[in-house]
């Protein structure tokens, strides 16, 4: 019995840690924090389970690195129905906060705020550029407002197509 429980508390830890270090996945994660919490109780399982404190950074830097991956797309592109689908999944994180020191929360206003400053300026180059008829390169702008599914960006395009 014993050996059964080594076993099985070692593969329970080694999915833990590999679940952590993926992005998303957020219920899961706070699920796998619960059971580990449950678990530690019990000695003979604790000892062969990840420290909590562990799974918390492995957690915290998974976090980190989706907000890396978000503010690098905002940066890179301006395919806003992408990106915002990125940021409401990244929300989901929120519900680790109290495991992870309010990481994802903390990474929310600011990306939201990059995001928003970001549509700005490329909003405000699309007028521009239309207002001066200079239509060299505008194509790489639009593409995203055409092929969008949110209807104030099909309102845009469709205004400035005349």
């Amino acid at each position: 019995l014993h050996s059964h429980i080594v076993t099985i508390s070692k593969g329970l830890s080694n999915r833990v840690k590999s679940r952590m270090k993926e992005s998303g996945k957020y219920e899961e994660k706070l699920h796998f924090f619960h059971i580990c919490i449950i678990l530690c109780k019990y000695s003979r399982v604790a000892q062969n389970l990840p420290d909590i404190r562990e799974l918390q950074e492995l957690c915290r830097n998974s976090i980190a690195a989706e907000a890396k991956v978000i503010e690098n797309h905002v940066s890179q592109t301006s395919d806003w129905d992408a990106i915002d689908t990125r940021f409401t999944q990244f929300q989901g994180a929120t519900i680790l906060d109290s495991f992870t020191s309010n990481e994802a929360t903390s990474r929310v206003r600011p990306l939201l705020q990059l995001r928003e400053k970001k549509q700005e300026e490329i909003d405000n180059l699309l007028e521009q550029l239309i207002l001066e008829q200079d239509f060299k390169g505008i194509r790489e702008f639009l593409i995203p407002y055409a092929k969008s599914t949110d209807q104030v960006r099909k309102q845009k395009f469709n205004r400035w197509q005349g």
